[in-house]
């Protein structure tokens, strides 16, 4: 083979799988300083799909990633350099001190609280990638820092319903 004929030859690499968003894709291949290989696993992020430990351990000191197994998604900058901002925050969720000044104000504004309302309440601003059990315990945890560590809230029972109030000595 001649050295043109060599120059002239591609390799072309076909990855099956439904594609989720064609621009996300062209957006991380246009990344020069992302390796094929990189690219590829924060395709399976995006996808929602497994990756192995090591796999996600290399995306994570890398700053390519976030969240816990198995909830991964994609960093801020890899969120920037996609277009992806609105599904990042969506995955991120809202800091805890953001979540527990709604707790408060929620109380200031309607009284003593049973805990369902304050899923309702905080559902849609927690992490999109945590299923409604992991969100139901992020509340009750967020309650129950509130009430044992800030001592902003407490908990009493009337008539055999739980409610949670602002705790007279706290905020």
């Amino acid at each position: 083979m001649t050295e043109k004929e060599l120059r002239d030859q591609k390799v072309v690499l076909e990855i099956f799988g439904r594609v989720i968003d064609e621009n996300y894709t062209r957006l991380l291949l246009e990344r020069q300083d992302l390796p094929l290989s990189k690219i590829i696993l924060l395709d399976r992020i995006q996808k929602r799909q497994t990756i192995t430990d090591e796999a996600a351990n290399m995306l994570r000191k890398a700053g390519l990633i976030e969240g816990r197994k198995p909830g991964f998604f994609v960093s801020a900058k890899i969120a920037a350099a996609t277009n992806t901002k609105p599904f990042y925050t969506r995955n991120r969720g809202i800091d805890k001190s953001r979540l527990k000044e709604f707790v408060l104000q929620h109380i200031r504004e309607f009284g003593p609280t049973p805990r369902a309302q304050f899923e309702e309440l905080l559902f849609s601003m927690l992490p999109a990638v945590l299923s409604n059990e992991k969100k139901r315990n992020k509340v009750i945890n967020l309650l129950t820092e509130m009430r044992m560590k800030d001592k902003s809230i407490r908990c009493r029972t009337s008539s055999g319903t739980s409610l949670w109030e602002l705790e007279t000595n706290g905020v």
